[in-house]
């Protein structure tokens, strides 16, 4: 399969393109020598590339910015991907273009990419150096970034020096992550100093839903008993974001972090946001997801009576199945003529996929065939693209047999439509024909993908 991939790469004459294709297949390249010889070719390809801004006009200072920052992001993207399949060699080749970089937040981050795959003893220098390079970065946020990835695999003295330099950020955002970051890194000695300075930090975070992601993550990285506190601050942060369905989600994402008197409490809350939604502003599919909430944490009869409020048939047949499956009544027979009456196929589709998750196993592959041909008729491709991956993890998991039957029968789905529809499509079902085993498939999709102007490659 791989080998089938490796032979498309002639027909790719872009040479960004094609950097950019041998870094998404070297690292399932077996054979040490041909891959070696892949990534010296892609990383020689960036070295060599320059800056090309030709087409913007030299009046627009502020374009030509952006679009060399974009290229050079590229450019960079590329290599990270390449690190890990690097020999000592073309490591020193890939430090040579890292510090060649324009832009010095992205130099520091390339600098701390590599020194992470050096041996310990030869990582100190680069650390330092690009610890130097963090000071003359002018936004705070890539700066906190920066001291982040650099905690990662700095030894203590340099550990104190990024504790040191995160204080001086002015950006409460920035210096917790920061923090959080060094926390996570930090020696026995310097970790309560960290803790502290992270949650300072993150108790200062201006907007609500920035602050209530820098408490959830300082969150993470504490004992057990001391978790409780900071998602109770959390919870407080989410009372404060202006969005009612940003609240609704927050609150519940924190209320699956929490127990007891405190998870419902956060839970209520959240159902009265729910509640003061407008119809045409997701009321109904907010209260639908809080009703499966309810259903799966085990608070079925509430989650009934809050059902009982939804008036959208397609929302409500997906609250009234999460209640059947926690309840132990769920009927597939009655739940699959619930999903015929759904007019809007990417409902049907999320829909379907559920009851698949729960039908008995000689059932699954006939219902997945069904959400398949429902999330193809899905109009937007960003709507479509996440479902259809969803599908394929279920689809991969049936006998081969069936997914033989179900791909067949989908095939001219798949194809329909303009250029992005068919896109779309074949990035979100690729898996499907990996897991049939078909080569000449994948490869005859692949030069269509080819064709369309390095769109799947320049993603």
């Amino acid at each position: 399969m791989i080998e089938a991939a490796i032979g498309l790469l002639d027909a790719i004459a872009a040479p960004m393109e094609r950097a950019q294709a041998i870094s998404l297949l070297a690292p399932h390249v077996a054979d040490e020598g041909h891959r070696l010889d892949l990534v010296q070719e892609a990383l020689g390809i960036l070295i060599d590339s320059e800056v090309n801004l030709t087409e913007i006009s030299p009046e627009a200072p502020i374009d030509r910015a952006i679009e060399r920052s974009g290229q050079e992001r590229r450019r960079i993207d590329i290599l990270l991907e390449l690190l890990p399949a690097l020999n000592r060699e073309l490591l020193d080749q890939a430090l040579s273009f890292a510090r060649a970089i324009e832009y010095p937040s992205l130099r520091a981050e390339v600098l701390a990419a590599v020194a992470k795959e050096l041996p310990s003893d030869e990582r100190l220098a680069l650390v330092d150096e690009a610890l130097d390079l963090v000071g003359t970065v002018e936004a705070e946020l890539p700066r906190g970034f920066l001291l982040g990835a650099l905690s990662q695999i700095a030894v203590p003295p340099q550990l104190t020096l990024t504790f040191e330099t995160a204080a001086r950020i002015a950006d409460a955002r920035a210096r917790a992550n920061a923090y959080i970051s060094i926390l996570e890194h930090a020696p026995e000695d310097r970790k309560a100093a960290a803790k502290q300075a992270a949650l300072d930090a993150a108790a200062a975070v201006d907007r609500p839903d920035d602050r209530v992601d820098a408490l959830l993550r300082l969150a993470r990285h504490l004992p057990l008993e001391e978790q409780d506190t900071v998602h109770k601050a959390a919870a407080d942060a989410a009372a404060h974001i202006d969005d009612p369905r940003s609240r609704v989600r927050r609150h519940r994402e924190i209320a699956l972090l929490v127990n007891g008197d405190e998870r419902v409490a956060i839970l209520e809350r959240a159902i009265q946001e729910a509640r003061t939604l407008p119809a045409g502003e997701g009321k109904a599919d907010t209260l639908a997801l809080l009703v499966c909430t309810l259903a799966q944490l085990g608070y079925v009869d509430r989650a009934k009576s809050l059902g009982a409020e939804i008036e959208d048939a397609a929302s409500k047949a997906q609250a009234d199945l999460c209640i059947a499956i926690c309840g132990g009544r769920f009927d597939a027979e009655a739940m699959m003529a619930v999903a015929k009456t759904i007019t809007q196929p990417l409902r049907r589709a999320e829909l379907l996929l559920l009851i698949a998750e729960n039908v008995p196993e000689g059932q699954r592959a006939e219902t997945l065939e069904i959400a398949l041909r429902a999330a193809l008729q899905v109009p937007r491709p960003r709507d479509r693209l996440p479902v259809l991956e969803a599908l394929v993890q279920r689809l991969v998991a049936l006998r081969t047999v069936d997914l033989y039957a179900i791909w067949f029968s989908a095939l001219h789905d798949v194809g329909a439509g303009d250029r992005e529809r068919f896109l779309t499509n074949a990035l979100g079902l690729l898996p499907v024909l990996t897991a049939l085993g078909e080569v000449k498939s994948v490869q005859a999709l692949a030069e269509a993908i080819a064709e369309t102007d390095g769109w799947f490659f320049a993603r």
